[in-house]
């Protein structure tokens, strides 16, 4: 027998969730594979990129979810986390069936990677704030409370300042490395 669609479809493959039940047991196995406090972007990012729910039915699952108290929700430096709560396990656990086995592997292979990218997150800040005509753009990278690198310079526009804290979230490693590498290397000096 065919589930009843009562999801709106927008923005949705072929393969996708429609049915609103289906979209609450996706967001609790989600949080459950990924087993991380989670923002509300990355859990957008993953159910957009892929077409596995129309957006509108999504936030409101999710909602829905937090009302129940199937999923916490906490605030971190002003940043809603979402975290599956042992209610919220037990439905992912129980009803995981209802979610197409497609959709299940793609969630298993990607939480890995959202959790990688949220520890990432706790770790690394980024700010930006206007100087002058243009803006100053601070980037921090963190162990635990510490404060381990600070990297601090000016960009002539919101913009420019923007995608560098985009490239330094997505591998602030790299930055540390790069700079670290530049001020510790031995330099040989040639002799022209």
């Amino acid at each position: 027998m065919a589930k009843e669609i009562d999801a709106l479809t927008a923005g949705v493959r072929i393969g996708g969730l429609y049915n609103r039940s289906d979209i609450k047991v996706l967001l609790c196995y989600i949080l459950k594979c990924v087993d991380y406090p989670t923002c509300k972007s990355s859990i957008d990012r993953f159910l957009l990129e892929n077409e596995l729910v129309n957006y509108y039915e999504g936030s409101n699952a999710l909602g829905e979810l937090v009302q129940a108290g199937h999923i916490a929700v906490t605030v971190e430096d002003g940043l809603e986390y979402y975290n599956i709560t042992e209610s919220g396990r037990f439905i992912a656990r129980e009803l995981d069936s209802h979610i197409p086995y497609s959709v299940r592997q793609l969630v298993i292979r990607e939480a890995m990677h959202i959790a990688l990218v949220e520890r990432r997150k706790k770790g690394v800040k980024t700010e930006v704030v206007p100087h002058g005509s243009g803006y100053d753009v601070i980037m921090k990278i963190f162990h635990g409370e510490d404060e381990v690198f600070k990297l601090s310079f000016y960009c002539a526009d919101s913009l420019q300042a923007s995608m560098i804290c985009d490239r330094f979230e997505a591998d602030p490693a790299a930055v540390y490395t790069t700079v670290i590498d530049a001020l510790t290397e031995d330099k040989k000096e040639e002799n022209v």
